[in-house]
């Protein structure tokens, strides 16, 4: 049998008991390492989750706590004047009616045919005429049937014969306007005449310009 080794006694033979924690630098020294040891594996595991982790962010890992987020209200940007402007457009009629220009009323010559049955009535007719200011061509006799209401003609193609015509209608409102027919109802030729005054029983026998009784 192995006997346990004889004791260990100091310099007055007293056994020598076995150094404690404190009584040596060294083992205060050992501890405070581990301690140290143990921190930075802690600490080194905290970083690797924060590393892995990714719903963690950067203001967590360094402070460890959690950061509120401050959402600022929208700005509302200032309100601008405007101004609606009603434009309202008016429905507007528009009657188109040929108007002769206005024209001496020498500019077409006019012929008188006694349509009314009444003597030298286109005689007397075109002297009022000539004194009036119009210009005018030989008498004649009309062709046609004898007329209640005077009848002005007026060659087409030109304004001044339609204008003239216009004329005379106002000096006898009985009578009525008409383009020139292809055979005028006239005993002659128009020659320069573009206007013919077929005298009924409405002017026949009065001055230009008398009503008709």
């Amino acid at each position: 049998m192995n006997e346990p080794p004889p004791p260990v006694v100091d310099d007055r033979g007293r056994p020598r008991r076995a150094p404690r924690v404190g009584d040596s630098r060294a083992p205060v020294t050992t501890a405070l390492v581990l301690v140290a040891a143990v921190i930075c594996v802690v600490a080194g595991f905290v970083v690797l989750r924060s590393i892995t982790d990714p719903s963690a962010g950067p203001d967590e890992v360094v402070s460890g706590a959690s950061t509120a987020a401050v959402t600022s209200p929208p700005s509302t940007p200032p309100p601008t004047s405007s101004t609606s402007t009603s434009t309202t457009t008016a429905a507007t009629t528009t009657t188109t009616t040929t108007i002769a220009p206005r024209v001496a009323k020498a500019a077409a010559p006019i012929v008188v045919a006694n349509a009314s049955g009444v003597d030298r009535s286109a005689t007397a007719m075109t002297a009022d005429l000539d004194a009036a200011g119009y210009t005018t061509a030989p008498v004649a006799n009309s062709t046609g049937p004898r007329l209640e209401r005077s009848v002005i003609y007026y060659v087409e193609g030109s304004p001044a014969p339609l204008a003239v015509a216009r004329l005379l209608a106002e000096q006898i409102p009985t009578a009525q306007v008409q383009p020139m027919p292809a055979r005028p109802p006239l005993d002659r030729p128009l020659g320069d005449a573009t206007v013919a005054l077929i005298l009924g029983l409405d002017a026949a026998g009065r001055a230009l310009g008398e009503p008709a009784g």
